[in-house]
């Protein structure tokens, strides 16, 4: 529980060794844990939590900029975050905004 409320609170875009940290379990044991209850990795729950977010923006920001999520969620570039985006999306980030408004 202590990891997921550490990758809730920094929005996914920490890293798993960080969360391990937090909960005091090395990386291993949480690993297993993760996948015993909630059924994924934790790269999988960190990455799909930070998509969660992201798609907040997206829908809820009057201006939704690229450039500001990449460095709010902590991709690596703008492609890292659109690949990422399309994974759960099949689209960019700008065509699912186009379809909304």
């Amino acid at each position: 529980m202590n990891a997921l409320y550490y990758m809730l609170k920094n929005r996914g875009s920490s890293c798993v060794k960080d969360a391990c940290a937090y909960s005091c379990t090395s990386q291993r044991q949480l690993e297993r844990l993760f996948q015993e209850h909630i059924g994924t990795t934790i790269k999988k729950t960190s990455n799909l939590v930070r998509y969660q977010n992201l798609w907040h923006d997206i829908v809820f920001q009057k201006h939704f900029y690229v450039q500001e999520a990449v460095l709010k969620y902590g991709y690596t570039d703008q492609a890292h975050l659109i690949t990422s985006f399309k994974s759960y999306h099949t689209m960019t980030p700008l065509e699912a905004r186009k379809k909304i408004y």
